[in-house]
């Protein structure tokens, strides 16, 4: 598969969550990840989605671009105004994002970041 680049742009509101998280699962079947490892990507995105759209301020929106490659996903957001504060992971995401990534970041900015390698991509 050539390589597949992907830009999301969502209103920076909770409820677009779902809308993120289903795209961003779908550039990971474009990518061969088997269903355990699209459901792993799923609650990464949701995990630093969440986190810095719960710091947005009114009228922001999130932009997510997506690069898709075989067997490789790498997703890059971030808020189109700053902040309010500076978001946070909870402690569930904490505990989750290691087991779900290969690399994982949250910016005091509203930026956040994640990678993910499958070593055997089915093929889409």
């Amino acid at each position: 598969m050539p390589p597949l680049d992907i830009r999301l742009d969502v209103p920076a509101d909770t409820r677009c969550l779902r809308t993120l998280r289903l795209a961003i699962a779908g550039a990971a079947e474009l990518a061969g990840f088997d269903e355990e490892a699209v459901g792993d990507v799923r609650i990464a995105v949701d995990e630093l989605a969440a986190a810095v759209m719960s710091v947005a301020d009114g009228g922001a929106r999130l932009i997510a671009d997506v690069e898709v490659g075989r067997g490789r996903l790498r997703v890059v957001g971030r808020l189109t105004r700053p902040p309010g504060s500076t978001p946070q992971l909870s402690p569930i995401a904490q505990d989750v994002l290691p087991r779900t990534t290969d690399h994982h970041w949250l910016g005091a900015r509203g930026t956040f970041g994640l990678e993910r390698v499958t070593a055997t991509p089915t093929t889409p």
